[in-house]
């Protein structure tokens, strides 16, 4: 009985001792519950080299796997120069996903030295393999600092994109942006946005401050360039020479009218077609357009402020409650040397009956009398002599209006230039 209890004990104890001791596999000193050594050369007892390590398997009693690591101090410890995944697809080809996690090119240390960021590279040797000693191609990078890279090792932005052209596609629409060297004239580099299923530049910008929009893959500035540093811009032309420069017709759709008393210019073209208008002191501009209500005997103000040395037509206006309207053309000269300004009195007419012409009556080169024969009278309280009013230059850049009719009235006076 003693004898059996003995053999019990004995065994129970040799269990547990199987169960709490490290495991090794190809050494007689394992660094973990579970150690494998790789190292051919490695003897038969004493802790492995540095060398040796980068062949090690290892796992710790807290359930840390190293590999390449006999002391891991993660739950996944890999220790070397690369990490990657193969699947033969036979005849030498490979499937591969591989990351580089501590070559000296790795992109960026933080401030302790102690993280290089990630980065995935592709590429296998002369043999197919993959491993040390091979030359990669990084294909993407992601540093501390939150920059990921395309293309690069050294992410500068957020998104850092290095290579000729990045796609956008959706169904039968497909773009590219596409950072190149060349542009318009002056440009030494371009960046632009171009469409892949006609292959044609819509839109370019260079670093000399120029926009191309449209053009031909072979040539980005051959249909028109929006000068954002000169501010001009070509319709079908690719050399603007003014702010808008149009190659073909203009159609405007829409203008805005100004109010009855604005001064306004009118607009043409130079031999080369660039649009111009007239200045104040040009023909055609129209000076003036103002209007004066003038109380029957009263004299009132019709225009100020004429320049000096001009020749002008002058047309005025003055209408009644019953839709006549008398319409006189003057010509005037506002020419201030030795007094050489004054009106004359042209022609006119009465828009309801059709009258001839006023009666000019020229007091003097500065005073013309307007007097009309017919005039109807109105429910307004207009008699015959509502329309009739004397024009006068009390100098060379006045002119009023002397209301010779029996009630109030409107008067408008239009100033064309001449001379």
């Amino acid at each position: 009985m003693k004898k059996n209890a003995f053999i019990l004990v004995a065994a129970a104890t040799l269990m547990i001792g199987r169960v709490t001791a490290q495991v090794g596999i190809n050494t007689a000193n394992p660094q973990g519950v579970f150690s494998v050594d790789g190292a051919k050369d490695n003897p038969a007892t004493g802790t492995p080299t540095a060398t040796q390590q980068l062949n090690d398997f290892s796992v710790t009693a807290t359930g840390n796997v190293g590999i390449g690591n006999v002391a891991p101090a993660a739950k996944l410890d890999i220790v070397g120069d690369t990490f990657g995944i193969k699947r033969s697809q036979g005849s030498g080809s490979w499937d591969n996903f591989w990351i580089d996690l501590s070559a000296p090119e790795t992109p960026a240390v933080n401030a302790s030295g102690a993280d290089n960021g990630l980065q995935f590279k592709v590429g296998a040797n002369a043999t197919g393999t993959y491993g040390n000693g091979q030359t990669l191609t990084t294909v993407a990078t992601m540093t501390p600092a939150g920059n990921m890279g395309i293309g690069t090792a050294a992410p500068a932005a957020k998104l850092h994109v290095e290579g000729i052209e990045s796609r956008f596609s959706s169904g039968t629409s497909r773009w590219a942006l596409a950072p190149t060297t060349g542009g318009t004239s002056g440009s030494s580099n371009s960046f632009e946005i171009i469409d892949r299923i006609q292959n044609v530049r819509r839109m370019v910008f260079n670093d000399n401050g120029d926009v191309s929009l449209g053009g031909g893959i072979s040539d980005n500035s051959s249909a028109g360039v929006v000068s954002i540093r000169s501010g001009n811009v070509g319709i079908g032309t690719a050399s603007p020479s003014e702010k808008l420069d149009v190659d073909g017709k203009i159609r405007v759709r829409t203008i805005s009218p100004v109010s009855h008393n604005t001064a306004v210019s009118p607009a043409y073209t130079d031999a080369n077609g660039v649009f111009v208008k007239t200045s104040a002191e040009s023909f055609g501009t129209i000076v003036s357009n103002q209007s004066a209500s003038v109380s029957s005997g009263a004299t009132g103000t019709l225009i100020s402020g004429l320049p000096n040395g001009g020749i002008y037509k002058a047309v005025v206006t003055v209408g009644d409650g019953c839709s006549n309207t008398s319409i006189a053309e003057f010509m005037v000269a506002t020419d201030s040397f030795n007094g050489n300004y004054g009106v004359k009195g042209l022609d006119g007419f009465i828009t309801a009956i059709g009258t001839k012409a006023p009666s000019f009556t020229e007091t003097n080169s500065t005073t013309t009398g307007v007097a009309w024969t017919g005039k109807p009278g109105c429910n307004d309280g207009v008699n015959s002599t509502g329309f009739n009013y004397t024009l006068a230059m009390p100098n060379a850049s006045t002119i009023n209006i002397t209301n010779n009719g029996n009630v109030s009235r409107s008067y408008r006076i239009i100033l064309t230039k001449y001379y």
